[in-house]
């Protein structure tokens, strides 16, 4: 296997694996490409001592998934996954060793939405780690690391997958809070923070959530003065999820405007330039809900249009790097709403059939927030001759059998039937009523929707 790692480096990098080192700002999660929240660390994680007594097959095995780690270290994750499976089904591997190869296989298909793979990955390293002596845990680096980041990944997997047993969150939350005396990781608070602000939101509980995140950021900004590494999320990460709350929070205009430029002034990573320029995007949307755009001069809003340019191409930009279902998505529906404002009807059909062309493959509850997005637009969509369209009716096809597996989870994440009920009348096609343009895509019906969707 080490020789197949070897080929692979020389013939793709002109390197071998040894002699590769993970770029200075990468790390924990090296290249936001392929990661759903796309964490990125300053340095990388330990790669691990091995044991002193140890076999010669031991040995390889070691050596092997250390350079493993390093080409997914330096971005090329789902390459990695074929030797990570490889070091699973060696018998020489040992239970820090298959903790490690689980973990990092679970951030490979998180990476690329397929949540199941990565849920029965991050599982598989719990139990191996659980194999291991609680006295012997903080002793071994690779389970001192891979433990708790595990449990990071599962929790944001049950959050993207509205996961609905709630008392198994809650017990993986109670668990990591008890591996702070045994791991002692600087951040590791910070990331249970963040943890539980990402739940609450989830829950609808919009003020809790942005406490505990707050308090996270707080922590893992005093934590980056001394830490080497990132056990999960980096710092950039907490700054957009905070975003994410806030921009769930009717009201709370101010803060997402002033937290998303700062984002983008300080020329953040992809992921967190791509969701500061989808949240900009938000408040120029909701100002044509509220009918602002009305008021506006030939010169205003020549402007505004530019503006709302520019931030297209940064998230479509940013969005197309990470090849994130989620940036993707938000990208197409964002430019969407912008063409058939602008009555540009030619790339607005574009950007439908893209929609159409993605959501197959997404996760339920993003195909569910997209197909009730569509139909709140129905009015717009009519007025633009882009209904009657078999996409459309598509799209909103997916969003009712989404809707049908996912209401009793929804249901348990405090969705009140009324909001059932309005999402199911949005997806059934029903004649759009008079109003601003917008009107529906703005309300806090969808809002409450994007807060238990978004990550």
């Amino acid at each position: 296997m080490f020789e197949r790692i070897s080929n692979y480096f020389r013939q793709r990098f002109g390197t071998n694996p040894e002699d590769t080192e993970a770029p200075a700002d990468d790390g924990v999660n090296a290249n936001p490409r392929f990661s759903d929240d796309s964490p990125r660390s300053r340095n990388t994680p330990p790669a691990g001592h091995r044991p002193v007594a140890i076999s010669s097959a031991q040995g390889r095995v070691y050596e092997q998934l250390r350079s493993a780690m390093t080409m997914f270290t330096a971005g090329y994750r789902q390459e990695t996954i074929p030797f990570f499976e490889s070091t699973l089904n060696n018998p020489a591997a040992d239970a820090a060793v298959r903790t490690v190869a689980s973990c990092l296989l679970g951030e490979a298909f998180r990476g690329t939405g397929n949540f199941g793979k990565a849920q029965q990955y991050y599982e598989l390293a719990i139990r191996e780690s659980d194999t291991i002596p609680e006295a012997m845990q903080g002793l071994n680096e690779f389970v001192q690391h891979y433990r708790p980041r595990a449990f990071c990944g599962l929790l944001t997997v049950y959050r993207r997958t509205l996961f609905d047993d709630h008392e198994r969150i809650k017990s993986l939350i109670r668990e990591i809070k008890s591996d702070f005396n045994i791991f002692p990781i600087e951040d590791l608070p910070a990331q249970v923070s963040l943890m539980e602000g990402l739940y609450l939101r989830q829950l609808g509980d919009i003020q809790g959530s942005l406490s505990c995140i707050s308090e996270g950021l707080e922590s893992i900004r005093n934590a980056a003065k001394s830490s080497s590494y990132f056990l999960f999320l980096h710092p950039e990460h907490f700054e957009a999820l905070l975003l994410v709350s806030h921009l769930c929070a009717p009201g709370n205009n101010f803060h997402v405007r002033k937290l998303s430029r700062e984002i983008m002034q300080a020329n953040r990573g992809p992921w967190s330039l791509a969701f500061a320029a989808a949240a900009q995007l938000h408040l120029h949307l909701r100002q044509a809900a509220d009918g602002e755009f009305s008021n506006f001069s030939a010169n205003e809003f020549g402007q505004e249009n530019e503006k709302v340019s520019e931030l297209i191409a940064k998230l479509q930009k940013n969005a197309r790097f990470e090849k994130d279902p989620l940036l993707l998505t938000e990208c197409a529906m964002l430019s969407l709403i912008w063409y058939l404002l602008m009555e540009d009807f030619v790339p607005a059909r574009r950007e439908l059939n893209t929609l159409k062309k993605i959501l197959p493959d997404c996760a339920q509850p993003m195909v569910l927030l997209r197909a009730v997005e569509i139909g709140a637009l129905r009015r717009e969509l009519e007025l633009s001759g882009l209904i009657p369209d078999p996409g459309v009716e598509d799209i909103l096809s997916l969003g009712r059998n989404a809707l049908t597996e996912l209401a009793k989870p929804l249901e348990s994440y405090g969705c009140s039937d009324v909001l059932l009920q309005n999402w199911k009348t949005l997806l059934g096609g029903e004649p759009a009523g008079a109003g601003f343009l917008l009107e529906r895509w703005a309300s806090e019906e969808l809002i409450a929707l994007r807060c238990r969707v978004w990550p």
